[in-house]
């Protein structure tokens, strides 16, 4: 005889972090160019294979020349900008990792995705999410962003829970980086 499966089953979800919303409706459809999503693909590829910043400008040609991507005056200095902020520049004294793939269990679901750039020290764990959007302000980019950032702070939570975790979200557009406050999530 074959025996016969009899444990209880579970549903599970899988969600992305990206494609979260904290909205129950379907949200107004705004479709991304495809040359949007490239500018922000090779942006984001830019910072990931720099190496410690500050990055002067021909550290940045070099680079760039190396993984074949092609800049513009724009994007060097957006690209300068980051790698001069101080507080960026700290986070590199930490154990550090760019597009930091994650996969979290959380009740019934699984939660996955990539962090674009994460620092670690004894205390605390640091997210940097990198937009390239063209929003006008601040409040804009914590808005569109905040479901992705509550699941990756709840990510890290649960990858640390010994530590605290902080959120910023850099934007190239703004040339500034956006300490998210934990009431704004």
């Amino acid at each position: 005889a074959i025996p016969i499966y009899n444990k209880a089953d579970t549903v599970w979800k899988l969600s992305s972090a990206t494609t979260l919303k904290s909205e129950d409706t379907l949200p107004k459809f705004q479709p991304k160019s495809k040359a949007g999503m490239s500018y922000g693909n090779k942006m984001h590829k830019m910072i990931e294979f720099l190496s410690t910043p500050p990055w002067s400008i021909e550290h940045i040609q070099a680079c760039a020349s190396e993984l074949q991507i092609s800049l513009k005056d724009y994007d060097y200095q957006c690209l300068c900008d980051l790698g001069n902020l101080a507080f960026y520049q700290s986070l590199y004294l930490k154990e550090h990792h760019h597009e930091l793939a994650f996969m979290v269990k959380k009740d019934h679901e699984i939660l996955h995705g990539f962090m674009d750039f994460v620092a670690i020290d004894d205390k605390e764990t640091i997210i940097v999410d990198f937009k390239t959007d063209r929003l006008e302000d601040t409040i804009s980019f914590i808005e569109e962003y905040k479901s992705q950032l509550i699941a990756y702070q709840e990510a890290m939570q649960i990858l640390y829970p010994q530590k605290s975790c902080s959120t910023y979200i850099y934007s190239s557009h703004l040339h500034q980086m956006i300490k998210i406050d934990q009431k704004e999530l």
